[in-house]
């Protein structure tokens, strides 16, 4: 009963990623000046990071989960997934500023992780 409803939440997060590849080959192709190639790639980021966010949020929220998954692993994995999405946010701004400032974004992804992390430890 519910691998069905794990499969079908799956789709939105396998259309975005099997349409990654287009943004990325007109990322390498185009020189926009006004930066639309990066703004487009930022953009089919935070799609793919907002398929897999609502995935798993459903197949949280719907016990789809493996039984016995510790609890901090799910907070941890919920909340790298949340900075995601919002670091992809972000970026789709600083990408109308050029490549450079949208990969600071991404960059800056791992320790805003951390930082997120630990400040939730300590709440």
């Amino acid at each position: 009963m519910g691998m069905p409803r794990l499969v079908s939440a799956l789709k939105p997060t396998s259309l975005t990623v099997t349409f990654m590849p287009f943004p990325t080959a007109v990322l390498g192709a185009v020189k926009d000046t006004h930066h639309l190639e990066v703004v487009f790639y930022a953009a089919s980021l935070t799609a793919t990071s907002l398929a897999l966010v609502l995935m798993w949020t459903y197949a949280r929220t719907h016990g789809l989960l493996l039984p016995g998954l510790p609890p901090e692993q799910i907070r941890r994995f919920t909340i790298g997934s949340l900075v995601t999405l919002a670091v992809f946010v972000v970026s789709i701004a600083a990408a109308f500023l050029g490549l450079i400032a949208a990969a600071i974004c991404w960059v800056a992804m791992m320790p805003a992780t951390g930082l997120a992390l630990r400040r939730k430890a300590t709440a």
